[in-house]
């Protein structure tokens, strides 16, 4: 027998003893040992050995496929079982969250429930609040009521000397007595109509109880009862119905005088505008009186042709048309239509068909926030003058270009003055500085504005000038940015500007605001006029003020607080000059303090003599007239000063004027040559030794003709 075999039939005696003991579901082992192929070898027969091997592998197979089964079976449920307790932990998750939900659900309707019943405890109180005021208020009344009818028991027995108890207690037994009298007839009554017909009964008791003296006792008792009773609901309802008549007389004496107060108020409103009418119509005899005859005579041509037309037969009264004149007069408040045809302008009544109705009170309709007249393109002013543009806004007034539709539509520039109180001064004393001087100058030959003539609109002082083209810092941001114009045409405008200051010397007027915004030139850049007089003052009129003049164009007797002349104006027409040759500002100070260094870096320190006249000295010089220059530290941020004892002129105006690396002709070179001679003598500090209006003019610059 070979070993195999022995091997083979060992191990399927140990898996049959195995596979017994243990469960279907467990692995099967195969043990093979040594020691047991020892017992085995007595084993007969190779045929038997065969026979049990192939019938043990049989079994062997079966049982595996049993247990292939019972494995796939156990893994089956085993993931089922998985899967069921997954489901179970979803159904745990839902079931968590519904009970959340619910018990915020049950939170929230208790929150509701909580809010509810505080609602209702907080109506609850207020409603027996309302409860407890109702029976105060009804006690009071009621307290009130039994004072009234006490009060009307003590008039009653003051009238007829009876006590009210004592009546009503009368009448309470008369009522008695009426019922049972009134019962006893029915009972009467009922029992005749038992016994006889109803014909008979009616007929016959008619009769009886007509004339008998009962029946009309009866009747006389009820008529008193009955007066009685009327008598004491007047006592009751007296108390009410005086009440009453007291409200409506309070109510009646109110309503008068609520009447007389407007009627008052009335009379004062048309005693005021009746006084601003004669202002107004003081103001038309003074234009009437500035205006020359010819306009005077068309003016009275337009109102007799207006009264004309309102005298025609087409009224129906001539003395009804007097009487809507003379109400029409005064502008009524509580009038249903505004009547404001003779408020306005001077000249505002005469051409009433055409102009729109407007009310003279809103004066915002027509002015803006700060005073300034809003202009409207095509607006007739003074029913003469149709604006067709604007030139411009300066401090005291807007300028507008018009037509003069009396004057075959010349073209005009009229100055409209803010409506202030200031301005209005300003712009009267303006009109009265032109006027001067036009009536200096009655050939147009010293180049100062042309004023025609002036009027009210809208409350707005107007002054009609001659118009012009543009000024001269336009010219030279147009022909000379950056580096000036021709000296020839330097030559021509200083010229005209020192003839217009020999006008205001001769009429004794400083202007006190010379600057290139202030002169305007004509269409042709030929000719130039000085205006706005705005700030123009007579030489008397020395107001001391470090801020007159404009600050580049400013002079040092202003910042200093020097007493001043026509210097200052000699000064200002200096810088302009400079600006116009070169296109920039001569002294471009942000400061009076850093003006007074620029002004002597070009002429040297100032004298110790003019100092000590100075007011504001102080501000900028020390005891020891060193100079304290403030100048603003970028570092720390702030002003410092800087005592300066020694300031010598550090500026060439030759070489500003006419620059080295310039190659200019021999004529320009003398000429700005000149015009660097004339501006230090116009440009010196000291106002005795500054050059003269006259000096200036007879100056070589002036006098001699630029030659090409």
């Amino acid at each position: 027998m070979r070993p195999s075999t022995l091997s083979k039939s060992g191990n399927v005696r140990r898996v049959r003893s195995v596979l017994k003991d243990k469960p279907a579901f467990e692995s099967i082992e195969i043990i093979s040992d040594s020691d047991t192929v020892s017992d085995q070898n007595d084993c007969t027969s190779p045929e038997n050995s065969h026979i049990e091997d192939d019938l043990n592998l049989e079994e062997l197979m079966k049982q595996k496929e049993l247990l292939e089964a019972k494995l796939v079976s156990y893994l089956t449920d085993k993931k089922e079982d998985q899967s069921l307790g997954r489901k179970h932990e979803v159904s745990k998750k839902e079931h968590s969250k519904k009970q959340q939900e619910t018990s915020k659900k049950t939170r929230s309707s208790e929150v509701k429930k909580k809010h509810n019943l505080q609602k209702e405890s907080c109506e609850g109180n207020s409603k027996k609040k309302q409860k407890v005021l109702d029976s105060r208020d009804h006690c009071h009344s009621e307290k009130k009521y039994n004072e009234i009818k006490e009060k009307d028991v003590h008039i009653i027995t003051k009238k007829y000397g009876h006590n009210l108890k004592d009546i009503e207690s009368s009448a309470s037994v008369r009522k008695e007595r009426s019922s049972k009298t009134r019962s006893k007839t029915h009972t009467n009554l009922s029992r005749n109509h038992d016994r006889a017909s109803p014909t008979s009964y009616s007929r016959s008791n008619r009769d009886k109880h007509r004339h008998s003296p009962r029946r009309s006792r009866e009747r006389r008792e009820k008529h008193s009862i009955e007066k009685r009773r009327t008598s004491f609901a007047t006592v009751g309802t007296s108390s009410d119905e005086l009440n009453m008549s007291i409200d409506s007389d309070d109510e009646a004496e109110r309503e008068e005088q609520i009447i007389e107060k407007r009627r008052k108020q009335r009379e004062q409103l048309l005693k005021r505008l009746g006084e601003n009418n004669n202002v107004e119509n003081k103001a038309n005899e003074k234009s009437l009186i500035n205006n020359t005859p010819e306009q005077n005579v068309q003016s009275a041509q337009t109102v007799l042709k207006d009264k004309v037309e309102d005298n025609l037969p087409g009224t129906s009264n001539e003395v009804s048309s007097v009487k809507e004149k003379e109400k029409t007069q005064h502008w009524d408040m509580f009038a249903d239509h505004d009547n404001v045809n003779s408020v306005g302008t001077p000249t505002a009544g005469q051409n009433i068909k055409k102009s729109v109705p407007e009310n003279p009170s809103l004066t915002d309709n027509w002015d803006d926030a700060e005073g300034y007249y809003r202009v409207r393109i095509g607006e007739v002013l003074d029913n003469r003058y149709s604006v067709y543009g604007y030139t411009g806004q300066g401090v005291f007034s807007n300028v507008v270009r018009a037509r003069d539709q009396s004057r075959q539509n010349s073209d005009v520039a009229i100055k409209i003055i803010r409506n202030n109180e200031i301005m209005q001064k300003t712009g009267l004393k303006e009109l009265e500085i032109l006027k001067k001087l036009n009536d200096a100058d009655p050939d147009d030959k010293y180049h100062c504005l042309r004023l025609f003539r002036n009027f009210y609109h809208k409350h707005h002082l107007c002054m009609v000038l001659e118009p012009l083209s543009m000024n001269l810092r336009e010219v030279l941001k147009k022909y000379g940015k950056n580096s000036g114009i021709h000296i020839n045409a330097v030559r021509s405008y200083t010229q005209q500007i020192l003839l217009a200051l020999k006008l205001l010397k001769k009429s004794e007027i400083v202007h006190a605001d010379i600057k290139p915004d202030n002169i305007l030139v004509n269409e042709s850049k030929v000719q130039l006029k000085l205006c706005d007089f705005g700030s123009a003052a007579h030489v008397s009129d020395n107001n001391s003020t470090s801020y007159l003049v404009s600050r580049y164009y400013r002079a040092p007797e202003i910042i200093l607080g020097l007493p001043y002349d026509y210097g200052v104006d000699m000064w200002s027409t200096a810088c302009t000059i400079y600006e116009l040759a070169t296109g920039q500002i001569l002294f471009d100070g942000k400061t009076n303090n850093e003006m007074l260094k620029y002004f002597m870096d070009l002429k040297g320190k100032i004298s110790r003599k003019i100092l000590r006249k100075g007011k504001f000295k102080e501000q900028h010089f020390d005891a020891d007239f060193k100079f304290l220059y403030q100048e603003y530290d970028h570092i720390t941020e702030r002003d410092k000063i800087i005592v300066i004892n020694d300031i010598k002129p550090t500026r060439d105006l030759q070489a500003e004027l006419a620059p080295t690396n310039q190659r200019l002709a021999p004529e320009d070179a003398k000429k700005y040559s000149q015009l660097k001679d004339v501006l230090d003598r116009m440009l010196i500090i000291d106002t005795t030794k500054r050059a003269s209006i006259n000096l200036c003019l007879n100056h070589p610059f002036i006098q001699e003709r630029y030659k090409k």
